[in-house]
């Protein structure tokens, strides 16, 4: 069995007395909050900033995470990885919410396009039920 982590940031910017939240779409098939596989090295904040940068041109020093919160959920599928051969795999995601004042995002190649929800509207845009319990919890810490 092949084990993964992935970390990313549930990204929301204030507006007025409520928040919204910024979700990528993937290929036209789903959305959901940036997030990537962390590489060798790297602690589960540098894994969420790097790939905050890589798919919303969001920058460190435009992101403010807030402390005292951390969500992480598993879950296991099959894939093939080499030649053919299917192998089991355990990930888990871990999330932590930052806020940004400047919303200008760019992108990567892997989305096909962004958006800024209100909550209820991002909750029913969230394909995966992990990732709508992790906004939920996120927007209830908020």
């Amino acid at each position: 069995m092949i084990t993964q982590k992935s970390c990313g940031v549930i990204v929301y910017r204030k507006v007025h007395t409520s928040f919204e939240y910024l979700l990528l779409h993937h290929e036209d098939v789903y959305w959901n909050f940036p997030k990537g596989r962390q590489e060798d090295g790297e602690t589960e904040m540098q894994t969420a900033f790097r790939e905050v940068a890589e798919e919303t041109g969001i920058t460190v020093d435009r992101l403010i995470l807030r402390d005292g919160f951390r969500h992480e959920y598993q879950y296991a599928f099959d894939a093939e990885v080499k030649d053919g051969v299917r192998e089991h795999i355990a990930k888990s995601v871990v999330f932590f919410p930052g806020e940004v004042t400047d919303t200008v995002v760019a992108i990567s190649h892997e989305h096909v396009d962004f958006g800024w929800f209100d909550y209820s509207t991002a909750l029913n845009r969230l394909y995966y039920q992990a990732s709508q319990d992790s906004l939920k919890k996120a927007h209830q810490f908020l």
